[in-house]
């Protein structure tokens, strides 16, 4: 098994194998209601775990999300996260990997 970390910054294809568990990093301001949601999972992936760890305690202060994504199943496709408010259509901002997974 190999763990795969990608944030914004870190966009290109991922080659992933079964059983391979990919950890998405991404900064959210919970304060002003913006929050990271999965928009988009492979066919074959499977998310395990998402968590916030806060940096500071400092009021309005930027914490980090981390979301575990277990690759299940060969295939490809698309990880799309999005940085929206639960109340508005469009996302503020959003984020996507193409992911290819081998046997």
């Amino acid at each position: 098994m190999t763990l795969h970390r990608l944030t914004e910054e870190v966009t290109g294809p991922v080659l992933a194998r079964v059983g391979d568990l990919l950890e998405v990093h991404v900064v959210e301001n919970a304060g002003t209601g913006h929050l990271w949601e999965v928009a988009r999972m492979p066919a074959g992936m499977v998310e395990v775990d998402a968590e916030s760890l806060t940096g500071s305690a400092a009021p309005g202060a930027a914490s980090l999300r981390v979301f575990t994504v277990r690759a299940d199943a060969a295939g490809r496709g698309q990880l799309r996260l999005e940085l929206r408010r639960p109340w508005e259509d469009e996302p503020l901002r959003a984020v996507t990997w193409a992911v290819t997974v081998a046997d």
